[in-house]
């Protein structure tokens, strides 16, 4: 490879940081001076990222639907962004009189959208737009839209908590939602959600 590695021209084994306020970080966790093993053409630039857990925007929300007779009710959380996907960290539910809930995905926001809040209170005092971080929704409806991805059997009057791997795999690009609703109608729910806000790499194809 040219100039050795193969990394930059007249530059080898200079590897770019976008986060060098991180520097020190990175030092504590491994030898920054060591050589690393990449070997691209040199028209191919590795860009290490780093990124601390607390630069990480994570929203929380909890929310109670109460029963309504021939309705099911369920709670919504939708992705009103343009430039984010939101990923799924942790799914409680839970009924006082029915044990199955359900997990749909939609493409359609409904109800009277709310914003959640920020899990770091340090940004508690910051007023940030469903169209930067997305909005959750409370519901009756005589059919739960979307498409029925899991179901939920926790059993009366106790919460559970969905499947990690679930929540890993499920990502809810921008226009996209899920919702969580009783399996029954003329039935409560309760439903608490942590959820990542993660920006989309300009430089990946969209919603990637």
């Amino acid at each position: 490879m040219r100039d050795g590695r193969g990394l930059k021209t007249g530059f080898p084994d200079v590897i770019p940081l976008e986060r060098a306020d991180v520097l020190e970080d990175l030092k504590s966790l491994i030898d920054i001076h060591r050589l690393t093993d990449f070997t691209l053409h040199d028209r191919v630039v590795p860009t290490i990222e780093l990124r601390r857990v607390e630069d990480e925007l994570i929203i929380v929300f909890a929310a109670f639907v109460s029963a309504l007779a021939a309705n099911f009710s369920f709670v919504q959380l939708f992705n009103s962004t343009t430039v984010a996907n939101l990923r799924l960290i942790a799914v409680s539910v839970e009924s006082d009189t029915g044990n199955t809930q359900t997990m749909s995905f939609d493409t359609i926001q409904v109800g009277v959208g709310v914003v959640g809040q920020a899990a770091d209170r340090r940004r508690s005092g910051l007023v940030i737009p469903a169209s930067a971080i997305g909005r959750f929704s409370t519901n009756n409806a005589v059919a739960v839209p979307g498409s029925l991805a899991y179901v939920v059997s926790g059993g009366v009057g106790r919460s559970y908590d969905l499947p990690q791997k679930l929540l890993d795999a499920s990502i809810l690009p921008p226009g996209t939602g899920v919702n969580f609703a009783t399996g029954v109608v003329n039935q409560p729910i309760n439903v608490a959600v942590a959820y990542k806000v993660q920006q989309i790499n300009t430089t990946r194809p969209a919603g990637v």
